[in-house]
């Protein structure tokens, strides 16, 4: 796992969700994939004017559509 874990250690800003998928996806998927992923998860649930909850809101939203990728 040094992929991922290098590239949650570059952006240490990363909430912990977006760590956890990094590490859980990270034998198919490419850390960028899945933070760019998880970024437009909260931007759509952010537009979609959700507030309270978002981090999990985001966190399922991502793993849901990264699995989907993965069909």
């Amino acid at each position: 796992m040094p992929g991922a874990a290098h590239v949650v250690a570059e952006h240490d800003d990363l909430p912990i969700p977006a760590q956890g998928l990094v590490c859980e996806f990270h034998s198919i998927l490419s850390a960028d994939d899945v933070i760019t992923t998880m970024a437009g998860c909260r931007e759509e649930l952010i537009r979609s004017g959700l507030r309270h909850g978002l981090p999990t809101a985001t966190e399922a939203m991502t793993r849901a559509r990264l699995l989907m990728r993965l069909r």
